[in-house]
């Protein structure tokens, strides 16, 4: 990803909804409601992509990292 000069190392992202299942799609939506609840900017979403917009942007980035090392943690 790319903002203004700054671009993004890429990244193996290791977890995923397996496509074809009945139950994707809530697996899916539960996991992306997740992502949102304890973000305080603007977060807009669609299919797979999350943006954040506004102040606190540090703050939330801060909080979407913390959750993702809990997630870590639990698998």
């Amino acid at each position: 990803m790319r903002v203004a000069n700054y671009t993004t190392k890429p990244e193996v992202i290791p977890y995923f909804v397996p496509q074809g299942l009945e139950l994707g799609p809530s697996i899916f939506m539960i996991f992306i409601n997740d992502v949102a609840k304890d973000l305080k900017s603007p977060c807009y979403m669609f299919a797979a992509d999350v943006k954040l917009a506004g102040k606190g942007l540090e703050r939330d980035l801060k909080v979407l990292e913390a959750n993702e090392t809990a997630d870590n943690t639990r698998n």
